[in-house]
Protein backbone atom coordinates (compact mmCIF):
# COMPACT_ATOMS: atom_id res chain seq x y z
CA UNK A 1 0.00 0.00 0.00
CA UNK A 2 1.35 3.24 -0.91
CA UNK A 3 -0.20 6.48 0.87
CA UNK A 4 1.34 10.26 2.00
CA UNK A 5 0.08 11.79 4.58
CA UNK A 6 -2.21 14.84 3.84
CA UNK A 7 0.67 17.32 4.73
CA UNK A 8 3.31 15.56 2.27
CA UNK A 9 0.73 15.38 -0.65
CA UNK A 10 1.54 16.99 -4.03
CA UNK A 11 5.11 17.56 -3.05
CA UNK A 12 6.66 14.28 -4.62
CA UNK A 13 6.99 11.58 -1.80
CA UNK A 14 4.59 9.50 -3.79
CA UNK A 15 6.13 9.92 -7.09
CA UNK A 16 9.48 9.22 -5.56
CA UNK A 17 8.22 6.18 -3.56
CA UNK A 18 6.22 4.60 -6.76
CA UNK A 19 9.35 4.99 -8.81
CA UNK A 20 11.37 2.82 -6.70
CA UNK A 21 8.68 -0.13 -7.06
CA UNK A 22 8.76 0.69 -10.63
CA UNK A 23 12.28 0.43 -11.23
CA UNK A 24 12.29 -2.83 -9.27
CA UNK A 25 9.11 -4.63 -10.64
CA UNK A 26 11.67 -4.10 -14.30
CA UNK A 27 14.34 -4.73 -12.38
CA UNK A 28 13.10 -8.39 -11.41
CA UNK A 29 11.20 -8.26 -14.92
CA UNK A 30 7.80 -8.63 -13.62
CA UNK A 31 4.87 -6.18 -14.51
CA UNK A 32 3.37 -4.42 -11.88
CA UNK A 33 0.00 -4.49 -10.86
CA UNK A 34 -2.38 -2.17 -8.50
CA UNK A 35 -5.75 -0.65 -7.29
CA UNK A 36 -5.60 2.90 -7.42
CA UNK A 37 -8.36 5.95 -5.97
CA UNK A 38 -9.64 8.22 -8.24
CA UNK A 39 -6.90 10.62 -6.52
CA UNK A 40 -3.88 8.75 -7.39
CA UNK A 41 -5.09 7.22 -10.99
CA UNK A 42 -3.23 10.43 -13.10
CA UNK A 43 0.21 9.50 -10.99
CA UNK A 44 0.12 6.26 -12.03
CA UNK A 45 -0.80 6.72 -15.92
CA UNK A 46 2.19 9.73 -16.20
CA UNK A 47 4.22 6.82 -14.87
CA UNK A 48 3.04 4.21 -17.59
CA UNK A 49 0.04 2.28 -15.96
CA UNK A 50 -2.78 1.72 -17.81
CA UNK A 51 -6.14 1.69 -16.16
CA UNK A 52 -7.67 -2.02 -17.15
CA UNK A 53 -10.92 -1.91 -15.26
CA UNK A 54 -13.25 0.59 -12.94
CA UNK A 55 -14.54 -0.70 -9.59
CA UNK A 56 -17.31 0.92 -7.64
CA UNK A 57 -18.04 -0.65 -4.45
CA UNK A 58 -21.33 -0.01 -2.23
CA UNK A 59 -20.03 0.75 0.92
CA UNK A 60 -24.08 1.14 2.34
CA UNK A 61 -23.87 -2.66 3.93
CA UNK A 62 -21.41 -1.20 6.37
CA UNK A 63 -23.07 1.90 7.47
CA UNK A 64 -21.12 4.48 5.39
CA UNK A 65 -23.35 6.13 2.81
CA UNK A 66 -21.17 6.26 -0.04
CA UNK A 67 -19.75 4.51 -2.93
CA UNK A 68 -15.64 3.43 -3.32
CA UNK A 69 -14.18 3.78 -6.99
CA UNK A 70 -10.95 2.20 -7.47
CA UNK A 71 -9.11 1.23 -10.51
CA UNK A 72 -7.29 -1.56 -11.63
CA UNK A 73 -3.82 -0.91 -13.04
CA UNK A 74 -0.87 -2.84 -15.37
CA UNK A 75 2.46 -1.34 -15.83
CA UNK A 76 4.01 -4.08 -18.20
CA UNK A 77 7.57 -4.85 -17.21
CA UNK A 78 10.39 -2.68 -19.70
CA UNK A 79 13.05 -4.54 -19.48
CA UNK A 80 14.08 -7.29 -22.07
CA UNK A 81 13.95 -10.85 -19.74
Amino acid sequence: MLATAPEHQRKGAGTLAMKWGVAQADFDGVDAFLFSTPFGKHLYEKNGYEALEEKNFDLSPWGLNEVNQSFAMLRKCRTAQ
